[in-house]
């Protein structure tokens, strides 16, 4: 099955054909993935543990895989919280996936601060009271892309980093670029490169893009080419990776986000002589321990573009 975020909604005689099957599910059936999951923090597990509510906990989203196994997908907390309390079988929304499609949801489905900014950014563009909120939402909408504010879109239009692009807009002029014309072309790219697939509506990737525009080479940057070559790659796993990887190697997200997408485009290019199309040249974007041959322990190198 698709992860949620491409599938539509369905609406049939009026209520929603739901991908999913409710049922309760012993907690030792339950795995938590770690490789897209977020670290387990004990402070939200104790606090949810000692105010425990079975109705205010709801459903744990479940991801079946093709084995069997069943894997939680938003709720590991919730899951611990409900075991201390004593629990043995906890109520699950139950979907058929793959280990992709959990990776590629999971962004969406744990984005609790997400969530809170859409209901302010909505409350405050219905107020009208801020000019800045409403060419925010124009600049989003004129791109082609549609503010998610119930989650109930799903798509390449989907956008939900309303904080992002608010903090983009209002961002201090670099270089002569004002914050409005940052976001205007950082989503104008956005949607150019991934017309058809989900996920660039995401902070993660909105951050990446901003920090490509500013580099020493710029001048030499083709959007043509960008397009074409990092147009291959999904931002939703783009996404989900980038998570990963902070988790393990730290830095931001937004940082190695940006690496797998310069790699893209550079391919090809890290021959100057043959291409008249110069790399693009990015500083100090970090490289697991791994994939670093030359005994430098600092986990940065230069990479082009």
């Amino acid at each position: 099955m698709t992860a949620e975020t491409m599938r539509p909604v369905v609406i049939q005689d009026g209520m929603p054909v739901v991908p999913w099957v409710a049922r309760w599910i012993a907690v030792d059936d339950l795995q938590v993935d770690g490789a897209y999951q977020r670290r387990e923090q004990s402070a939200i597990v104790h606090r949810l543990a000692t105010n425990f509510n079975l109705d205010l906990a709801g459903a744990l989203r479940v991801s079946q895989r093709p084995d069997g196994s069943y894997w939680v997908k938003d709720g590991q907390h919730r899951l611990k919280a409900a075991i201390a309390h004593g629990l043995t079988h906890v109520y699950c929304y139950v979907e058929q996936g793959q280990r992709d499609d959990e990776a590629r949801s999971f962004p969406t489905l744990n984005s609790g601060t997400h969530a809170e900014s859409l209901r302010r950014f909505k409350a405050a563009l219905e107020a009208k009271d801020d000019p800045s909120i409403v060419d925010v939402a124009a600049l989003i909408t004129a791109t082609g892309f549609e503010i998610d504010y119930d989650r109930t879109i799903h798509g390449p239009s989907a956008f939900w980093a309303v904080q992002t692009a608010v903090n983009l807009y209002t961002s201090k002029s670099v270089d002569g670029v004002s914050g409005k014309d940052r976001l205007r072309r950082v989503l104008t790219l956005a949607r150019a490169t991934w017309p058809d697939k989900d996920g660039a509506g995401q902070s993660v990737i909105l951050k990446a893009l901003d920090r490509l525009f500013f580099n020493e080479r710029l001048a030499m940057f083709s959007q043509q080419r960008f397009v074409r070559k990092v147009g291959v790659l999904h931002p939703a796993v783009v996404a989900a990776t980038a998570h990963e990887r902070t988790r393990a190697h730290g830095y931001g997200p937004d940082t190695w986000a940006l690496k797998d997408i310069v790699d893209e485009y550079n391919k090809g290019l890290r021959d100057p002589l043959r291409s008249l199309q110069s790399p693009l040249r990015i500083r100090n974007l970090p490289v697991p321990a791994s994939d670093i041959d030359d005994g430098d322990d600092k986990g940065t190198e230069e990479v082009e573009v």
